[in-house]
């Protein structure tokens, strides 16, 4: 009998091996090791005096964020537009939504789209994105949008479109998940949740764990920015829209 426990005592601390926890401003970060293949979770939750739908456009105007000093580096969009919204390695996101329709909408779910991603870090990476929104009441009847995005392989991809890009990426697969809970008028609740799988051979191991902490922290933080301001834009939009009246 103890030889069993000893063993699944073993056993757990070689599939947790190297387990970190970390709070960074505000956001509540851990990653474990299992086998050859390290996880990277991310968690934040926040109130944003706004209405839900206004919340939403600050989530979903993907090609307004990226990161202006790489403009040269575009392919696909304006080499000469700024974006409005800071994103550290993004150099573009094009938006693809005139996919292949052979499929069937998930329980709740309203839209579904690809997100082609053109990222800098040291080299120049691609991925893609499918994107998928939903809308529905929650258990306590409050209205509730929840926004996933999952980071697909090339044979995924083509089940919707050609490839533009190859895949190309230090990331096996990541997913961001955002719920909005309106839990009172201009009131809506955001937790944004994010998880990463790799195997990259630097990006695995013990010493990367710090950094992707504090980029992860980073792009978290940079994002309540870009929601918080994007949802005041529309909403000083659209009173002086009823003023003008």
């Amino acid at each position: 009998m103890k030889s069993y426990s000893l063993f699944f005592l073993f056993l757990s601390l070689t599939i947790f091996a190297e387990s970190r926890k970390e709070s960074i401003k505000g956001v509540e970060l851990s990653s474990y090791k299992k086998k050859d293949e390290r996880i990277y979770r991310g968690e934040m939750k926040k109130n944003i005096l706004q209405d839900i739908e206004k919340v939403k456009l600050g989530i979903i105007n993907f090609d307004q964020k990226c990161n202006n000093k790489y403009k040269s580096k575009r392919k696909f969009l304006n080499k000469e537009n700024d974006c409005i919204y800071h994103n550290e390695n993004l150099i573009e996101t094009v938006v693809k939504e005139d996919i292949k329709k052979n499929f069937n909408f998930d329980k709740d779910e309203q839209k579904r789209y690809i997100l082609l991603r053109h990222i800098y870090n040291r080299g120049t990476y691609s991925s893609y994105d499918l994107a998928q929104e939903y809308k529905f009441l929650n258990e306590k009847k409050q209205p509730t949008i929840k926004i996933v995005l999952t980071m697909m392989q090339e044979k995924e991809v083509k089940d919707y479109m050609d490839l533009i890009l190859p895949v190309n990426s230090a990331f096996k697969k990541t997913i961001s998940t955002f719920t909005l809970t309106q839990v009172a008028p201009n009131n809506t609740e955001v937790l944004y949740q994010y998880e990463a799988y790799t195997d990259h051979w630097i990006l695995s191991k013990e010493i990367s764990v710090s950094q992707v902490f504090d980029s992860i922290s980073r792009n978290f933080n940079e994002l309540w920015t870009t929601i918080i301001t994007e949802a005041t834009k529309n909403q000083i939009r659209e009173v002086a829209t009823r003023n003008s009246f």
